[in-house]
């Protein structure tokens, strides 16, 4: 005879995230990482820029975060950046364009960033 299991008994499986949850006020909102278009350092602070126009300012460094973010959706192109390599639209040299914001790939950064593009033709 098999013993009957219930949900307890197992450990719960760790899930790959696919999205954050930020504190606002009292409540945590949570934020579909398919929503963020990239990450800008300020200092001590961060902004977080959303579909729509909108951005948060979180109280946090890039550092802090980037634990946070999934390594499927983000890759650091900056020391403060970090895109959501999906919502990419362009790029030219070493500057990539989402939506009409402009964003710099430093040096060390380029060539993971390149590797994340299915490119026809030579970018240089």
């Amino acid at each position: 005879m098999i013993a009957a299991r219930s949900l307890s008994d197992e450990a719960p499986a760790k899930r790959s995230p696919h999205s954050i949850f930020i504190k606002e006020k009292e409540r945590f909102r949570k934020i579909d990482f398919t929503a963020i278009l990239f990450v800008e350092a300020s200092g001590s602070y961060c902004h977080l820029y959303l579909e729509g126009g909108r951005y948060l300012t979180l109280s946090f460094t890039l550092a802090e975060i980037t634990p946070k973010l999934s390594a499927v959706f983000f890759q650091r192109v900056h020391r403060s950046y970090i895109v959501n390599v999906d919502r990419i639209d362009a790029f030219i040299g070493n500057t990539l364009y989402i939506g009409q914001h402009r964003i710099p790939v430093s040096k060390r950064h380029r060539p993971e960033v390149m590797e994340q593009f299915n490119i026809l033709g030579n970018p240089r």
